[in-house]
């Protein structure tokens, strides 16, 4: 009898003691969920509208400077052909609307600027306006001043745009629309931050041009 009795009151009843603290433990754990479920609408609240917001627009005013930019770059050019690339190096500078100064140092010196006239090129100590520059060349010295400078209105009318990243770390892909860039280029990548950092060109021909900027500043 005594036995029986020890039994019986050890027998947890559904409203008993046990039961309780399960409740407690899920009334606990419905409460994280419900704490957890409000911290990610914060933090897409927070994050999701900044990093939706870098669209073509948004990086076209991160690139864009009032004042002129200046900066060194390197180039490997590989053509058709060759075994090893060709290598140059130099300096660039450009003044927003106005001109793009291309000074090539390595491995000779050489500098052409561009500007609404067209272009010029240095010899015998003084500038003289070049008549004999062919289309491709204005065309790609004319990329080179928009996509630094982030002047995107003239691009979009010749090149569909894919961007994706965001305004730390991006990466824009371009594809020629225009009969005039589809005969020049095939792909054009370009990444960078707050500045243009690299460029790679696919030519249409089969070349090859990858471009790297370093040491960039603007308002100097």
């Amino acid at each position: 009898m005594i036995k029986e009795t020890r039994e019986l009151s050890s027998v947890r009843h559904p409203g008993g003691p046990e039961s309780g603290h399960r409740r407690a433990w899920k009334g606990i754990c419905t409460g994280m969920r419900q704490a957890l479920r409000l911290l990610l609408v914060a933090a897409l609240l927070f994050v999701a509208p900044s990093a939706m917001a870098f669209d073509v627009g948004a990086l076209q005013k991160l690139l864009q400077k009032e004042e002129q930019v200046q900066g060194q770059f390197s180039q490997a050019r590989y053509l058709r052909g060759l075994p090893d690339p060709l290598r140059s190096s130099g300096d660039f500078n450009i003044v927003p609307g106005q001109s793009l100064l291309w000074h090539v140092r390595s491995p000779f010196e050489y500098k052409v600027r561009m500007d609404a006239e067209g272009l010029e090129h240095w010899a015998d100590g003084r500038w003289q306006r070049d008549r004999q520059t062919g289309t491709g060349d204005r065309a790609q010295l004319a990329f080179f001043r928009d996509i630094i400078g982030g002047r995107f209105e003239s691009l979009s009318q010749h090149f569909s745009m894919q961007l994706s990243g965001d305004e730390k770390r991006w990466q824009l892909h371009l594809t020629p629309s225009s009969v005039l860039m589809k005969q020049i280029f095939a792909t054009i990548d370009i990444t960078g931050d707050a500045y243009v950092r690299t460029v790679k060109i696919a030519e249409a021909q089969g070349d090859r041009m990858e471009l790297e900027f370093s040491a960039l500043s603007h308002g100097q």
